[in-house]
């Protein structure tokens, strides 16, 4: 079986693996003998989804021996400098101008020390910090529109004294209603401190009650600054283009590694059904996937 080598920096074989997979697209192949790409150890960085077509079929793309590669969807988060936040905590912030130029706001943050490389996912900032708040009232709607989706109002609530005040870049923050079977995530309109009504920028899928109880929906507030307080813990200021860690105890700059999540997906796989060409045969074997995404919290109901 023809065998294709990918390494990282180049040194051997091709730098990437869209380079590697657009040259099996003309070597002959079949699935008894696919074309093998071999990937090195190391991080081997997308950009976008990796995307598959009919004509990538029966490739199978394995880790070289002895080696553990990784696919990776990450943009790594470098020049930190230290600022103390009106919380108290003292936070590494960076430009991550350039970073969101490439792959725009993200959702998630990775961070791997020399005893954890593995890696973990931070904490965005929220509030409260443990459990959750309650709405205080839903205006123009009562519990018997519980049921009736399409007659309820389903974007603006009052919030309970001191849960709320006028958060910094309000448009940054987002309401996560857990109600029903599933949360509802959108971001914030405006907030009105006279009445503490709070508009949210797109309605809710289900109206804003906690489900067949007659009480209105809990929720938690999430990517606020004002939450920003405890190790392990970011914020991401998207006007500002800023973000804000709090690392944990004995972490270091030079020790750390930070990833700002990219795409949401590592692999596409685009075949024509109509026409019946299909992407078949295809393997990824011994590799690890890092740093993916999650972009369209508002589109799923469940």
């Amino acid at each position: 079986m023809p065998e294709l080598l990918v390494s990282p920096n180049g040194e051997e074989g091709f730098a990437t693996i869209a380079a590697a997979r657009d040259a099996a697209r003309k070597m002959d192949k079949s699935a008894d003998a696919p074309v093998i790409v071999r990937l090195a150890g190391g991080r081997h960085r997308i950009a976008e989804a990796f995307k598959l077509a009919p004509e990538d079929s029966h490739v199978h793309y394995v880790a070289a021996e002895g080696e553990q590669p990784v696919i990776d969807a990450g943009e790594r988060i470098t020049g930190w400098q230290k600022q103390k936040l009106p919380t108290g905590a003292v936070a590494w912030t960076a430009d991550v101008s350039a970073v969101m130029e490439r792959i725009g706001a993200f959702r998630q943050l990775f961070v791997h020390t020399k005893d954890d490389p593995a890696g973990r996912r931070a904490k965005r900032s929220r509030l409260p910090k443990e459990g959750y708040y309650w709405i205080e009232n839903v205006p123009g709607m009562n519990f018997s529109m519980a049921h009736r989706r399409g007659a309820a109002q389903k974007h603006t609530f009052v919030a309970k004294e001191g849960h709320w005040q006028a958060f910094r870049n309000i448009g940054d923050v987002e309401v996560c209603v857990m109600h029903w079977w599933h949360d509802d995530r959108r971001s914030v309109k405006s907030y009105d401190p006279a009445t503490r009504t709070v508009v949210l920028a797109e309605e809710t899928h289900r109206p804003l009650v906690d489900d067949m109880d007659p009480r209105w929906a809990r929720y938690y507030i999430d990517n606020v600054f004002e939450g920003l307080s405890e190790p392990g813990e970011w914020y991401l200021d998207r006007a500002e283009k800023k973000l804000y860690y709090v690392p944990m105890p004995g972490e270091t700059k030079d020790a750390t590694e930070v990833f700002a999540a990219g795409p949401a997906a590592f692999v596409e796989f685009a075949g024509d059904p109509d026409a019946e060409r299909f992407v078949e045969g295809v393997r990824f074997e011994g590799i690890a996937f890092e740093h993916s995404d999650w972009r369209d919290v508002s589109r799923a109901s469940q």
